[in-house]
């Protein structure tokens, strides 16, 4: 699964990416955002793989965006593609690290040797969605030990260890949960809160800003952070 988001102060520019990636089976989108103030410090916390951004929007351009989210998080940064009625901003958008730029209106030719363009440069353990592996490593009281995703219900992190709690496990061990979120391939996970990620499989209810997990019939609650709560619920249809 490839996430990605779209940050375009158009509705009109928004709705034609988000069809031609309902068209791309292999991408999900998570979000869109009318405001590029609100799209930075979601990703200030959010970890996604392609975000589609407009060039001129209010309060802040697509490249200086780009610019600021680099001087939050360093290297750490998503790809970006830039969507722009103009074909001047194609130069300064490579210097910015730009992987690939669109010309408004978006058509899906282009869109799709694009991301074509992105998959065929991703390493091959981010390509390889035929082979699912559900399981991995982590080093535990001087041992490594498997964990399956079947049987991880949540994972908690806190500074530079994280603890991962599931059917007879209650493993700590060091690892950043930005680190751990990386090995997660198994499409049943989601980070709901900056301490938190949870198995969807072992979501028993929902109310409020809260989730209720079950597991070992001994039943947790996990408060879910504000600027993952959307894309929790898009998850999960509601």
């Amino acid at each position: 699964m490839i996430t990605c988001i779209i940050i375009d102060d158009q509705i009109e520019a928004i709705e034609i990416i988000e069809r031609h990636i309902k068209n791309k089976p292999e991408l999900t989108l998570i979000k869109t955002f009318l405001n590029p103030i609100e799209a930075l410090r979601y990703l200030g916390e959010a970890k996604i793989d392609i975000v589609f951004i407009d060039v001129q929007m209010p309060h802040i351009n697509g490249l200086d965006f780009i610019e600021s989210l680099r001087a939050k998080k360093g290297s750490d940064l998503p790809k970006f593609v830039l969507i722009t009625g103009y074909d001047k901003y194609a130069l300064s958008g490579f210097e910015q690290g730009v992987v690939d730029y669109l010309l408004k209106p978006v058509g899906f030719k282009r869109f799709n040797i694009a991301i074509d363009r992105i998959i065929s440069a991703l390493p091959k353990a981010e390509k390889k969605d035929s082979i699912k592996v559900d399981f991995f490593f982590a080093e535990v009281n001087g041992q490594k030990i498997k964990l399956r995703f079947d049987d991880i219900a949540y994972i908690e992190g806190s500074g530079n260890y994280i603890t991962v709690f599931g059917i007879n496990i209650k493993a700590i061990f060091y690892q950043s949960l930005s680190g751990i979120t990386e090995q997660m391939q198994s499409g049943n996970f989601i980070r709901v809160h900056k301490s938190y990620i949870v198995s969807i499989k072992y979501i028993s209810a929902i109310k409020g800003n809260e989730i209720f997990i079950v597991y070992n019939e001994t039943k947790t609650t996990i408060p879910i952070g504000a600027t993952f709560k959307e894309s929790l619920m898009s998850a999960l249809g509601l």
